[in-house]
């Protein structure tokens, strides 16, 4: 799907987010990175340090030695506060029932006043595992508190609406 979404983004010029250090497209169709969770920020450090795009974390909640490598990054300081069963946005920061980058990165783009998210290599896990249940959940929770329209222009195993990224193309 690398040539359709690299089109898609030519036609639409849609803001673009990779998460953590997805490195699928080229780094000149990225608008901005994101991450939440400190330890895989730390793995990926020196990959940040690399990229040009800033990156949107909640920086405030990091610790010295992750500040300290990260200081020439510019980096969008939006806040997190991790709390079960619940989705908040807010101007400067966002609460989120577990801290994940898929609920990080909605919570931030609801944050926003986005009204359609659509949403590439969301694929999932295999068909039975655990892991599609809970993030099903997660989805099913930021619907509770979001109307933000999620589409999913690559195939998925998560409950989201699906619709191909050719078909937006020869729209």
């Amino acid at each position: 799907y690398k040539n359709g979404l690299i089109n898609f983004i030519e036609k639409y010029n849609p803001i673009v987010i990779a998460l953590n250090s997805q490195d699928s497209i080229s780094h000149k169709f990225i608008n901005y990175r994101i991450g939440c969770h400190q330890v895989r920020l730390m793995a990926d450090v020196d990959f940040h340090l690399k990229t040009k795009e800033p990156l949107i974390a909640p920086l405030s909640i990091f610790n010295g030695d992750l500040k300290k490598r990260l200081i020439d990054k510019k980096i969008l300081d939006f806040g997190i506060v991790v709390q079960d069963g619940v989705f908040e946005f807010n101007n400067n920061f966002c609460k989120v029932p577990k801290s994940l980058v898929i609920a990080y990165s909605l919570a931030t783009i609801a944050s926003g006043n986005a009204s359609k998210v659509f949403m590439a290599g969301f694929d999932g896990y295999p068909v039975g595992d655990k892991r599609n249940e809970e993030n099903n959940k997660k989805i099913e929770l930021f619907m509770q508190y979001s109307n933000l329209n999620l589409i999913s222009i690559t195939p998925t195993n998560y409950n989201l609406k699906k619709k191909s990224v050719f078909g937006y193309l020869n729209q």
